[in-house]
């Protein structure tokens, strides 16, 4: 859902029956790397993917986007840095949310939101008390928001509108 401090989460259970799956109090999906307090008023997850057998959800949040694993039940794990919003700390921080994601070749691949340095990013898997251990910006030479298009770098791109996998490759529409 997207509401403003109210994001939640639920699974469909047959029928017109659902089970909310985040945390009890809306806006509060998971807990955090280093504790089990739940991060919370979560503006809304903008993201789903299954990645390696297990759910991920990236959230949207001024300056402060975050990407979780569910853990079952209402539990979930923060998966980028203890730094909320950051993902790669040389240059993908304030993020605003992941707004995509795709699997491909053992990689999710993570579409971001943030004014004129939106991001592709590669996560590996793992968690990472670093944020740059556990992901790897796809765009040019490690510049936000820059990519090399046709052989040109273009840079100023507010957004990773769209993404999916086709004939093996990763295709994204970006938005200025």
């Amino acid at each position: 859902t997207s509401k403003m401090n109210a994001a939640e989460v639920y699974r469909y259970d047959g029928g017109t029956n659902w089970t909310k799956v985040s945390a009890p109090i809306a806006g509060t999906i998971g807990c955090t790397v280093t504790s089990c307090t739940p991060t919370a008023s979560i503006n809304g997850v903008s993201s789903l993917a299954v990645y390696q057998g297990a759910l991920y959800a990236g959230t949207m949040e001024p300056a402060a986007a975050q990407l979780y694993r569910y853990a079952g039940g209402s539990a979930w794990t923060l998966i980028n840095s203890t730094t909320i919003g950051t993902f790669v700390t040389t240059n993908t921080v304030a993020v605003n949310a992941i707004t995509n994601m795709v699997v491909k070749n053992g990689f999710l691949y993570l579409g971001t939101l943030r004014p004129g340095d939106a991001d592709v990013l590669r996560y590996s898997g793992g968690i990472g008390t670093g944020a740059s251990t556990t992901f790897l910006s796809m765009n040019a030479a490690g510049t936000t928001g820059s990519y090399n298009i046709n052989g040109n770098s273009v840079t100023a791109f507010d957004e990773v509108t769209a993404m999916t996998v086709y004939n093996g490759a990763v295709i994204v529409a970006l938005r200025r």
